[in-house]
């Protein structure tokens, strides 16, 4: 939604939109895994990178909190 946008200055810029919030509690803490799925547009809205589940068959982006 265009009113949870959050918009970083920069360098780099980007936007950043909140599709689902998450709980008050449960967040995940440094070293443990988390899996994301994620859509980076262009300004013009060209889509340059993405591991959306409805495109790639549900595989998520898997990273260590905390790690590099």
């Amino acid at each position: 939604k265009k009113e949870d946008a959050v918009v970083a200055t920069g360098p780099p810029k980007f936007t950043k939109f909140v599709l689902k919030k998450g709980e008050k509690s449960g967040y995940p803490r440094k070293g443990s895994n988390v899996a994301v799925f994620y859509t980076g547009y262009f300004e013009d809205g060209t889509i340059f990178d993405t591991n959306d589940n409805t495109k790639k068959k549900n595989n998520p982006l898997r990273f260590k909190m905390g790690a590099g």
